[in-house]
């Protein structure tokens, strides 16, 4: 963005004074939070976060500036020590929950907990997920506008429970999303790391395998674009767990051939399907020449 290029050059060159006189000028934008969070983020990636620190004060939503204080606190500065770190931490606890509006609050506290687990405060962690899942379940999803947060931010919260090897509180979670595709890739996402980890937890394996079997099932027979959308997320997401037949089957299933040339690429047929055939016909070539 422009205001991340201009912070960033005025960073590089020591001109600080012209980012504060930049930002006074928006006092009365509506977009303020939002450069003043992306300033923040300049300032912490280049480890000056006494100016960080800063600018957080000068932000209107209490949810922005929780969140801005755990960007400080993920950069980890070297200056600062572990218990300061904490202590920025709590500070963006108050602030999310002073936050009026519920899905922000929300998304607010999964922000804040990812630096909880950085810092292995888990119990904490625990706790402030389940508040904040809590917070979540009780948005009204009358209007699609609100679904589309609402999984997200469960989906979050999903992602940072898997991270606690809560495996059983991540898949009931999953539950309450709206959108089963959605539900389903998230599991692969929270399996996919835990497989890296170690062995895959029998409970995650089986609720993901169920979750995904049942959105396939969903789009049997249903040959529109949007299905072909769904059956390109279930060929990554089997490709993710290494069920190559399975994600070629459903590849094979997408009717629009440019997203089925996306889908069979996850499964390695796509690209080394056609550089095999290619080869294939450069010898056939070669034969008739000979």
């Amino acid at each position: 963005m422009l205001f991340d290029s201009i912070a960033r050059i005025a960073i590089i060159q020591n001109h600080h004074e012209q980012i504060f006189n930049l930002l006074a000028v928006i006092d009365n934008n509506p977009d303020k939070d939002h450069l003043l969070l992306e300033a923040v983020n300049v300032y912490s990636i280049n480890n000056q976060s006494e100016r960080s620190i800063a600018l957080v004060s000068l932000m209107t939503y209490p949810s922005s500036k929780a969140e801005a204080l755990a960007k400080i606190v993920k950069e980890r500065d070297e200056a600062i020590a572990q218990d300061q770190l904490l202590d920025l931490l709590n500070q963006a606890e108050a602030h999310a929950f002073s936050e009026q509006n519920i899905s922000m609050k929300a998304q607010a506290l999964r922000i804040i907990v990812e630096q909880y687990i950085e810092l292995q405060q888990f119990h904490h962690a625990r706790t402030l997920l389940e508040q904040a899942k809590q917070f979540v379940i009780s948005l009204s999803v009358a209007h699609l506008l609100e679904q589309t947060p609402r999984n997200f931010i469960l989906g979050g919260i999903a992602r940072a429970l898997g991270k606690l090897t809560e495996y059983e509180a991540a898949a009931q979670t999953t539950d309450a999303m709206t959108d089963r595709t959605f539900s389903a890739t998230t599991l692969v996402d929270i399996a996919q790391e835990n497989s890296e980890r170690e062995t895959l937890d029998d409970t995650l394996k089986t609720k993901t395998v169920q979750e995904l079997s049942a959105v396939e099932n969903a789009l049997a027979g249903d040959n529109s674009h949007l299905a072909d959308l769904q059956r390109v997320r279930l060929a990554e997401a089997w490709a993710k767990l290494k069920a190559l037949e399975r994600s070629q089957a459903i590849a094979e299933q997408i009717s629009d051939s440019n997203l089925k040339a996306l889908a069979l690429r996850y499964t390695g047929t796509g690209v080394i399907g056609f550089f095999l055939q290619s080869l294939h016909l450069e010898s056939q070539c070669r034969n008739r020449l000979i």
